[in-house]
């Protein structure tokens, strides 16, 4: 093999900060999947739109599980997919914090609005990575090495 190709097999790993922020992302999705379930036996007919809080972070959750599995494979739409899609889950859980801290406090919420921001930052933070690796993997299967991924 060439030194290209040697430099290609190295980039074709994703990057440390790929890996950090889909670790981050798996974490988000599942403490904010379990924070929704965790509401779903909260009765308040104060406003209508808090009915739509359990159902609106349990399935946020779950597509930032499947989206941070995607970022790991270093799919190129899903690094943007992940960035904008971990802002609104970190908007989200900030406001649904605010809105309901003096009534509603758990466990789950104090650890998901932080790692949500966390989540959110590396996923914009390791767009650059995910599109030096996907580069890296299609001008292996250029040269005849697809790696199957």
């Amino acid at each position: 093999m060439d030194d290209l190709s040697d430099a290609d097999l190295k980039a074709a790993e994703p990057s440390m900060i790929v890996k950090m922020a889909c670790i981050a992302q798996g974490l988000t999705g599942l403490v904010v999947a379990l924070s929704g379930v965790q509401l779903f036996g909260v009765r308040s007919h104060e406003h209508a739109f808090v009915k739509m809080v359990p159902w609106f972070l349990l399935v946020s959750g779950v597509v930032q599980i499947a989206v941070a599995a995607q970022v790991f494979r270093a799919r190129p739409w899903a690094a943007y997919f992940g960035a904008g899609h971990g802002a609104v889950v970190a908007l989200s859980m900030v406001g649904w914090f605010f809105f309901s801290f003096p009534d509603i406090l758990s466990c789950m919420q104090l650890i998901g609005t932080p790692l949500s921001v966390l989540s959110a930052i590396l996923a914009a933070v390791a767009i650059g990575g995910v599109l030096h690796t996907a580069a890296a993997r299609q001008r292996l299967a250029d040269q005849g090495t697809p790696l199957g991924f």
